[in-house]
């Protein structure tokens, strides 16, 4: 999908800070600035932080400050599709995603043990076992 930029996202520069951007879109803050590598020479990548009060959090790290602002747009549509896709258990609030947490750890859980239980299950060992103390079973219940 290709995006028109002229008048959806701008960036202005940090008043503070060389080679950082300041990007305000989505009620969100974000700093698109230089990457500097391990020789502190930028080589044509930018970072992607969403700033959240004191705290800076890595998003991306991409090639062109164009495409900076494509990914944030990018990033933002599909928090926007997420949302809207939400099953009921699942919001803002701490608790109710701590549900949908705990509700994905239980499935994949369940699905570890259903797969343990098939191996188990279907392998010669437990056919042979399952055989045997029905067969004894069989045996008790004649001589009963």
């Amino acid at each position: 999908m290709r995006y028109s930029f002229s008048e959806q996202l701008k960036s202005k520069k940090h008043p503070k800070y060389k080679n950082v951007y300041i990007v305000n879109a989505y009620g969100k803050t974000f700093h698109v600035q230089h990457y500097l590598n391990e020789n502190c020479e930028h080589k044509g990548e930018w970072t992607i932080l969403e700033v959240n009060g004191d705290k800076h959090e890595w998003v991306d790290t991409v090639c062109g400050k164009a495409v900076a602002l494509i990914r944030i747009k990018q990033l933002y549509e599909n928090k926007e599709n997420e949302m809207r896709n939400q099953t009921p258990w699942t919001s803002d609030k701490e608790e109710k995603a701590q549900d949908h947490k705990l509700l994905e750890m239980s499935k994949l859980l369940e699905d570890y043990l259903e797969h343990k239980f098939d191996v188990i299950t279907d392998s010669d060992w437990f056919e042979d076992l399952v055989e045997e103390k029905l067969t004894k079973i069989l045996e008790e219940r004649k001589d009963a």
